[in-house]
């Protein structure tokens, strides 16, 4: 899933992507960018955000993002990884 909040962009991964699918959507996020029609240069951040380790600057955008729902997705996830990195 791709959320532009214009001053950024949100790539999220979900657990069952593989990689080749983790490739395609960091080109899909470039190509978004390089041909928006606002004037927005490359340098534009694409945040990766991974399933059950969304940071509140990423569910702050969805009015109905249940925090508690999240927390259970974390434990059941059972290891730890960040929870976003620049692309």
């Amino acid at each position: 899933m791709l959320l532009d909040t214009y001053n950024e962009l949100f790539l999220w991964i979900g657990n069952g992507a593989n990689d080749a699918e983790k490739k395609a959507a960091m080109q899909m996020a470039s190509e978004y960018i390089k041909n928006s029609p606002d004037g927005r240069g490359p340098d534009t951040p694409v945040i990766i955000v991974k399933q059950g380790f969304e940071p509140r600057l990423f569910t702050a955008n969805f009015i109905a993002w249940d925090p508690e729902k999240a927390k259970v997705r974390r434990r059941r996830a059972g290891r730890r990884s960040p929870a976003l990195h620049r692309g």
